[in-house]
C-alpha cells in the first residue's frame, strides 16, 4: 500500500481527499494543513507521495515545494500539485520547481486516485 500525505488548508478538501484516496485508491493517507509542518511531517509519516495545494494559508505550496527539493531527505519525494489556477504559466513554474504533476480543483473525488495513478506511470 502506498502512502499519501494530502497537503491543503481546506478541510473540506482534506476529509474528501482523504477518503476518496482510501477507498477509491487503497492509499494509506495522512492530512496536513500547515506549509510550514510538511518537512516535519514528511520526516514522521515517510510518505510515499505528496499531494500539495498550490496555495496554502501560512506559505505558498510552491515555497513548500522548493522546500522539500533543498532537503536532502525529501528531494526524491514525487510530489503533485492541488490548484484552482489553469494558468498554463505557472503550471510550467510549478513543473520546473519540482512537481511531477499538477491536478485541478476542484477534482472529481472518483478520479483522484486515478489521476495520481496516470501521473505517477507518466513520470
Amino acid at each position: 500500500m502506498k502512502t499519501i500525505l494530502l497537503v491543503d488548508d481546506d478541510e473540506l478538501i482534506l476529509e474528501i481527499g482523504k477518503y476518496a484516496l482510501q477507498t477509491q485508491g487503497g492509499f494509506a493517507v495522512f492530512t496536513e494543513k500547515r506549509g510550514k509542518r510538511v518537512l516535519e511531517t514528511v520526516r514522521q509519516v515517510k510518505p510515499d507521495l505528496i499531494l500539495l495545494d498550490g496555495f496554502l494559508e501560512d506559505i505558498d505550496g510552491k515555497e513548500v515545494l522548493a522546500a522539500l527539493k533543498q532537503d536532502p531527505e525529501c528531494r526524491d519525494l514525487p510530489v503533485i500539485m492541488l490548484t484552482g489556477i489553469i494558468d498554463p504559466k505557472i503550471h510550467e513554474t510549478l513543473l520546473a520547481t519540482g512537481a511531477i504533476g499538477i491536478i485541478l480543483k476542484p477534482f472529481d473525488p472518483l478520479q483522484l486516485a486515478q489521476q495520481i495513478n496516470e501521473i505517477i506511470q507518466t513520470h
